[in-house]
């Protein structure tokens, strides 16, 4: 009898540790300078492979990777615009869920903003969910359609 209710504890302690608790929102968000590698429209956000590139020219994606941004375990994010300006704010996010939010109210930049800036600016607004690992990060809109994908350069 005592190696069946070992056999059964054994079972549940393994069922509790292998249940999907979520992304680890440090190992991901917070694992050093995210570049912008391009945004993209997409109609199946589970599949990121099927997503369409908004930018094509290598001048282009050459000036998306001046964007870049850094988050930190405190809950506030520094990072660079292509105009040599900077970006801070605060952030949070849910690893069960998955989601994110950036609080638009506190997002504060430097230097007069172009339309690349811009773009960063309001989509950083407007993220509500995430995708990824400590190497690529996609931050997309509430409908899923759209979409900036972060890497480490």
């Amino acid at each position: 009898m005592k190696k069946l209710y070992f056999i059964i504890g054994l079972c549940l302690t393994l069922c509790c540790f292998s249940c999907d608790q979520g992304d680890d929102i440090g190992d991901i968000f917070v694992s050093g300078r995210w570049t912008v590698v391009n945004y993209f429209n997409t109609t199946d956000w589970k599949h990121s492979s099927k997503a369409q590139p908004i930018y094509t020219s290598f001048e282009d994606v050459t000036t998306l990777k001046k964007l870049t941004i850094s988050f930190e375990e405190s809950g506030v994010f520094s990072g660079t615009l292509t105009n040599g300006g900077t970006i801070t704010g605060t952030w949070e996010a849910d690893g069960k869920n998955r989601t994110v939010f950036i609080d638009g109210k506190n997002i504060r930049t430097s230097g007069n903003l172009n339309g690349f800036d811009n773009e960063f600016v309001q989509i950083l607004k407007d993220a509500a969910y995430y995708q990824g690992d400590s190497r690529n990060l996609l931050l997309a809109i509430e409908k899923r359609t759209y979409y900036v994908q972060l890497s480490h350069y």
